[in-house]
C-alpha cells in the first residue's frame, strides 16, 4: 500500500516539523496553498507564525496610515495660509473704511464722506425716499443727526481682486431730545477697486426690529 505521507528525504527542511508531527500522531496539518503535493501539508507552528507575521505587518501599515493622515490634516498648504492672511488683511482694511464712513457722518464731514464714494455711487436708505446718487448723499450729510453709533456683525465676501461685498449691522444713537433715540439697521455695501483705490459703489439699508 502506498502511503499518502511524503517521505522524509523528499520533504523540504522548512516542512520537517510538520512531517514529523504527521508521522507521530497521524493527524493532518493545517492546509495552506503551496505548489505540488506539499500544498496539503504545512505545520500548525508555521501557520501560526505566518498569521502572526501578517497581523504584525497589518498593524504597522495601519499605524503608518494613521500617522500620514494626521500629518496631512494638521499641515496647511502654503497657498491656503497666504489666502487666509490676505483675506484677514482685506477685512481689517474694510472695517477701517466703514469706521471712517460713519465717523464722517457723525461729524458731518462732507469731504471725508465724499472721498469714500465712487462717482457712480447709489444709496438707498430706510426713509423710503428712494435712491440717491453721490452728490445727493453728500449734500444730506449736514442734516444728519447721528449722535453715536455701534458697528458689529461685520462680514466680508471678496468678489475677485477688484470687488467686495460687505454686510454689517449698525445701531445708531440719536441726540437726547430726539423722538426716537435708537435705530438698528442692517447694511449691505458693494465696494470696487478703481485706480488702485477702493470706493463704495452701492449702499443699502434695511430696518431691523
Amino acid at each position: 500500500m502506498v502511503s499518502n505521507t511524503p517521505r522524509k528525504r523528499d520533504t523540504p527542511n522548512f516542512l520537517l516539523p510538520c512531517w514529523q508531527r504527521s508521522v507521530r500522531k497521524r493527524r493532518n496539518c493545517d492546509r495552506i496553498p503551496l505548489p505540488g503535493f506539499y500544498s496539503e501539508y504545512v505545520g500548525p507552528s508555521l501557520g501560526e507564525s505566518m498569521r502572526g507575521l501578517v497581523i504584525c505587518v497589518c498593524t504597522v501599515l495601519l499605524a503608518c496610515c494613521g500617522f500620514s493622515a494626521q500629518s496631512t490634516s494638521s499641515a496647511k498648504p502654503p497657498q491656503a495660509e497666504q489666502s487666509t492672511g490676505a483675506d484677514s488683511a482685506l477685512q481689517k482694511m474694510f472695517e477701517a473704511k466703514i469706521k471712517t464712513e460713519w465717523e464722517a457722518l457723525k461729524n458731518k464731514d462732507k469731504k471725508a464722506y465724499g472721498d469714500l464714494l465712487a462717482d457712480d455711487y447709489q444709496g438707498v436708505e430706510v426713509d423710503a425716499r428712494g435712491e440717491r446718487n453721490k452728490i445727493q448723499s453728500i449734500n444730506e450729510v449736514p442734516n444728519l443727526n447721528v449722535y453715536n453709533y455701534n458697528l458689529w456683525g461685520f462680514k466680508l465676501t471678496p468678489l475677485g481682486p477688484d470687488a467686495a461685498f460687505v454686510v454689517y449691522e449698525v445701531t445708531i444713537q440719536f441726540p437726547p431730545k430726539s423722538v426716537m433715540r435708537y435705530s438698528r439697521i442692517y447694511v449691505t455695501e458693494l465696494w470696487v477697486k478703481r485706480g488702485g483705490q477702493w470706493q463704495e459703489l452701492h449702499y443699502q439699508e434695511t430696518n431691523v426690529k
